[in-house]
């Protein structure tokens, strides 16, 4: 089993947060990119950017970022620093990885140039989703008093 029990509710917000987070990102960046806005809706490109950016969130964030994150932390776990730069370095890699991949699915290189950005950008909110939502779980949890 990849995920560890402490961890599972964390990557599981963290990918549906980055998903709804991601895909109303590309909604509003291709409303506002087309030439006519009022032909599509928000709704309907949130929607076509839902599902594929939900299930690569499952794929690349829930089945390979706790093998990055179990790297990072055995191998850095005494140097904050090491952690950080460590951390957003991998994540940028699995963002490279996940563009490949795509860009294998779609047998395009156009693909792989123009969306290089977009799948670095959606590996690095990952990251980001996944600290603060870490960080509020161990608040709450350093935070909770014992029962007198």
């Amino acid at each position: 089993m990849m995920f560890r029990s402490r961890n599972m509710p964390i990557k599981i917000i963290t990918i549906i947060l980055s998903s709804l987070i991601f895909s109303l990102s590309l909604a509003l960046l291709g409303r506002s990119g087309t030439a006519s806005p009022a032909d599509i809706s928000l709704i309907t490109s949130f929607s076509y950017a839902l599902v594929p950016s939900f299930l690569l969130y499952t794929i690349f964030g829930g089945m390979l970022t706790p093998v990055v994150d179990r790297f990072i932390y055995k191998r850095f776990r005494h140097s904050l620093k090491y952690i950080i730069i460590s951390s957003i370095l991998l994540y940028l890699a699995l963002g490279l990885l996940t563009n490949i991949f795509l860009s294998i699915l779609s047998a395009s290189m156009f693909f792989f140039a123009s969306g290089i950005f977009i799948c670095i950008a959606a590996a690095l909110l990952f990251l980001i989703v996944q600290t603060v939502i870490g960080w509020i779980f161990l608040n709450m949890r350093t935070n909770r008093k014992a029962p007198s």
